[in-house]
């Protein structure tokens, strides 16, 4: 008999001891970040500091699960779908660097599930799709000719695409990266087709003061703030 896959662990930051809040947001890592990061750069600080009634969980998603590609499975039967069950009102996924893409390549095929999707300077693929992309003359303007595969990277983009044109319909995508992150050239490819007032261009490079920066104007200026907010 073939051994129980180990369950993705999670780190829970509840707003409260007393019960559940009626929003969660759940946040993945980057490549070599464990679960308590988010903890000590300062994220579930500063979303506290904002009075917000939202529960934290922080997946261990980390490279193994990406490399193997079990990760759509265990994040979902671990981690999402338990979530679900729990019975929040608003739930929303955010991830950084490796975890944008995950989070982006989870909601690509889950998207019923969130209210909102934040990628925070994500790895979004090769070369290929993006110059793709860049020959079409954008991303308002592409339109591959196959995107069907779980682990196309076209289907990817095709959904960012759709999330950035229906901004007004659930769920919401936000993105936010530093202005002088290596990859900035593909975040300003995804962020020309989105709305400004859902994109976060900080100053940095692929580090966490620039996401931090990001995380803090997405919790101003997004609308989870007003869907989080201490029921009156």
């Amino acid at each position: 008999m073939f051994p129980a896959p180990v369950p993705m662990p999670v780190l829970r930051y509840p707003a409260s001891p007393n019960g559940r809040a009626q929003c969660l947001v759940v946040l993945l890592p980057g490549r070599g970040d464990g679960p308590g990061v988010f903890e000590e750069e300062g994220f579930v600080k500063e979303l506290r500091s904002r009075g917000l009634d939202a529960d934290v969980e922080v997946a261990g998603a980390t490279f193994g699960y990406y490399a193997k590609w079990t990760f759509p499975e265990r994040f979902g039967t671990d981690v999402v779908e338990p979530a679900v069950l729990r019975g929040y009102r608003h739930i929303w996924l955010a991830g950084v660097s490796m975890g944008g893409f995950g989070a982006a390549a989870f909601a690509t095929h889950h998207a019923e599930q969130f209210d909102g999707v934040l990628l925070i300077a994500p790895y979004l693929g090769d070369a290929e799709v993006r110059d793709e992309i860049d020959r079409a003359g954008g991303l308002r303007s592409w339109t591959p000719e196959d995107a069907t595969g779980k682990r196309d990277e076209r289907a990817l983009w095709l959904w960012l695409k759709d999330r950035a044109a229906a901004h007004e319909e659930r769920p919401a995508l936000y993105l936010g990266f530093g202005n002088d992150d290596g990859m900035h050239g593909v975040h300003r490819l995804l962020a020309a087709a989105m709305p400004p007032s859902h994109v976060f261009a900080e100053p940095g490079g692929h580090d966490w003061p620039a996401w931090r920066r990001a995380w803090a104007a997405f919790l101003t200026s997004s609308d989870f703030a007003s869907r989080c907010s201490p029921a009156r």
